[in-house]
């Protein structure tokens, strides 16, 4: 099994490739897309990801991610796509998640998150699917209320 850890990282790696190595510097802002998927990751989503300002697409699904989704997610302004379904994530959804205006798919089911879904111009365009299998979320678009919100 593999750990997530914090600890500050240098911009560069270096590769081999038929024989000779090469260096890069500064790449990490060019990544647009991260699929770790079906990798038995545990521990807690590393805050040092949400400064991938120039993601598009992430996918941390079907892992065994525990701990809260960071609430600096909002700053993955560019991410379009993200995935953290089949996870054991718990505590509410951050609301800086409205934040992102790009945001067209998002799947969060299968974890243990609780409270509010937030609401936002991109989030209200989702349906249930994305949210099912937490059964303490609750309000838009899962047919569950809120406590203190109005049956209608």
């Amino acid at each position: 099994s593999y750990d997530f850890f914090y600890s500050s990282y240098d911009d560069h790696a270096i590769w081999m490739w038929k024989g000779r190595e090469y260096e890069y510097k500064s790449i990490l802002g060019l990544v647009k897309s991260i699929d770790l998927s079906s990798n038995k990751l545990t521990g807690e989503i590393p805050k040092e990801m949400m400064e991938l300002d120039g993601l598009i697409s992430l996918n941390l699904s079907r892992n065994l991610l525990t701990g809260r989704i960071p609430s600096e997610i909002g700053l993955l302004e560019s991410l379009n796509s993200l995935d953290l379904s089949k996870n054991q994530l718990c505590g509410g959804i951050p609301s800086s998640i409205s934040q992102i205006n790009s945001l067209s798919f998002l799947n969060l089911s299968n974890n243990n998150l609780t409270g509010k879904i937030p609401t936002g111009p991109q989030l209200n365009t989702l349906t249930a699917t994305s949210y099912e299998m937490n059964p303490n979320l609750c309000g838009f678009p899962l047919p569950n209320k809120c406590l203190g919100e109005e049956m209608t």
